[in-house]
């Protein structure tokens, strides 16, 4: 197993999440059928833009489409 550790100054640009914007209907169908297989392996970030009636929730599907900032958290 190999580990790094580097510092980082808070609020420091490290790179930009890049993946598919698709609604959440859109995920559901995938998570569904496209993406059961893959258990933990899929690399989904949740977007909500506006607020109570105005809300509206999007995800950005880096799975098959996406750069490195989708291996941040893991």
């Amino acid at each position: 197993t190999t580990s790094a550790s580097v510092s980082q100054l808070a609020g420091t640009f490290v790179c930009t999440y890049v993946g598919e914007i698709i609604t959440m209907q859109e995920f559901e169908r995938r998570n569904q059928k496209e993406y059961k297989h893959l258990g933990d392996r899929t690399y989904l970030y949740d977007l909500v833009f506006g607020l109570g009636a105005e809300e509206q929730r999007y995800m950005i599907d880096a799975t098959a489409k996406g750069g490195v900032a989708r291996y941040l958290n893991h």
